[in-house]
């Protein structure tokens, strides 16, 4: 078999790919007041599975709150 080689100048100026997780805690940072995990879905278009398993972790971490709660008493507003 034979090798592949890859130039170093191929890895430069290459974009930043951003995770579900820099995506979710982005759009945390920006609104300071919290987010419900359906807004978080329209600011990053990430998953609904991912944004639930990003948000148990940072939970988990002590990162994120949910004290808040919406106005109709049933959906938990998360914020840093």
């Amino acid at each position: 078999m034979k090798k592949i080689t890859i130039e170093a100048e191929a890895f430069v100026n290459r974009p930043e790919v951003k995770t579900n997780f820099t995506r979710i805690m982005e759009a945390l940072k920006e609104n300071p007041d919290g987010l419900m995990t359906h807004e978080i879905y329209k600011l990053t278009k990430a998953d609904n599975r991912r944004i639930r398993e990003v948000l148990q972790m940072l939970k988990a971490d002590g990162r994120v709150k949910d004290d808040k709660i919406c106005r109709c008493g049933r959906t938990p507003i998360y914020y840093l």
